[in-house]
């Protein structure tokens, strides 16, 4: 991981499990060039919200990466966006 890779960690949360579910297709149809992997938070329930991550792992030299970041800000709506986070669960 960093520095030999830059990390970016999307996370996502609502109360509503289809909902998240369908936002989490649409991301990774999204981000389908950079290999996103999709995974339940650590807690995934946590205060009656369902949680999400996606983690992008790319090469430091490519980033930053003008076409992802046009992605990234598509989804920054419902999306938290870390990069190089200080966790990835």
């Amino acid at each position: 991981y960093p520095p030999f890779k830059k990390l970016i960690k999307l996370a996502i949360e609502d109360k509503n499990l289809e909902l998240l579910e369908n936002e989490e297709k649409k991301a990774l149809l999204i981000l389908k060039d950079y290999s996103p992997m999709a995974f339940p938070a650590f807690h995934e329930k946590l205060k009656n919200r369902y949680r999400r991550n996606i983690l992008l792992k790319l090469d430091p030299i490519k980033w930053p990466d003008k076409n992802l970041l046009e992605k990234l800000h598509v989804l920054k709506k419902m999306w938290q966006i870390g990069i190089d986070p200080d966790s990835i669960i």
